[in-house]
């Protein structure tokens, strides 16, 4: 059994879950979409350290977005395979664990991409933002940023099971939004809100992209920490996919 038909199907597959899944659809892709309007249409007009608040907020809810659809993905999914036995019965054909793991973060970064287009459309379409390559590559460092929630999500769906990944999924992903400071500019908060976001995911995909719209260079650090994350996350769910299935 090779893997790349394996990554093709499963892929495929698990795409067709989340369409049919109206409540991931709901909460995953509307929550940060309707944060988006309702912001932008209170204060869509100011400006952020020289660049247009609609551009800020742009980035802040595409990785909140980011962030939701893959712990969502990767997480309550695989821990639902689990829970059913599919992921069992993958454990006695010769498919290694680098496999499965990457076919299920393969999902999570398709679903991701759809979070992501669907805020930047948003903004292209009610601030009427001129797609520039500033923009492109943006979005792009928050879709590729997002790899490293994919793999936190594949984690927890082998750190807990069906009943309660949910649960740690939901408060990631909150946490993610509120100390990341996509909710709230840092600025506005007290100091020790800065200290908690620079450890967080969130945030340095956040404040790649932000930069990136800015036309400032990305710190290195933004990148060291969100490979940090994506490879550690992912050996772990390849080391429990091996112990646990």
């Amino acid at each position: 059994m090779t893997a790349l038909p394996y990554l093709a199907s499963s892929t495929g597959f698990g795409l067709r879950r989340l369409v049919h899944n109206v409540r991931y659809l709901v909460f995953a892709l509307g929550l940060p979409l309707g944060f988006y309007l309702l912001y932008n249409a209170m204060y869509g007009r100011d400006r952020v350290g020289g660049v247009a608040f609609s551009l800020v907020l742009m980035v802040a809810m595409a990785t909140f977005g980011a962030v939701g659809t893959t712990l969502n993905s990767a997480g309550t999914q695989t821990a639902l395979d689990r829970e059913a036995g599919w992921v069992r019965q993958l454990r006695l054909t010769p498919l290694p664990p680098w496999a499965y793991v990457a076919g299920q973060l393969a999902v999570a970064m398709v679903a991701s991409l759809a979070a992501v287009c669907l805020i930047a459309v948003a903004a292209l379409a009610v601030n009427r933002i001129a797609p520039s390559p500033a923009v492109a590559e943006g979005v792009a460092a928050v879709w590729l940023g997002s790899a490293s929630y994919a793999a936190i999500g594949l984690a927890l769906a082998y750190l807990l099971d069906a009943s309660t990944v949910g649960y740690g999924a939901l408060i990631a992903y909150l946490a993610s939004g509120f100390l990341g400071g996509l909710w709230v500019p840092l600025s506005l908060l007290p100091p020790w809100f800065t200290t908690v976001a620079h450890l967080l995911p969130s945030f340095h995909i956040a404040d790649m992209a932000w930069r990136l719209v800015a036309g400032r260079p990305v710190p290195l650090g933004d990148v060291g920490v969100l490979a940090l994350y994506a490879a550690a996350f992912g050996a772990l769910a390849a080391h429990l996919y091996r112990r646990r299935g």
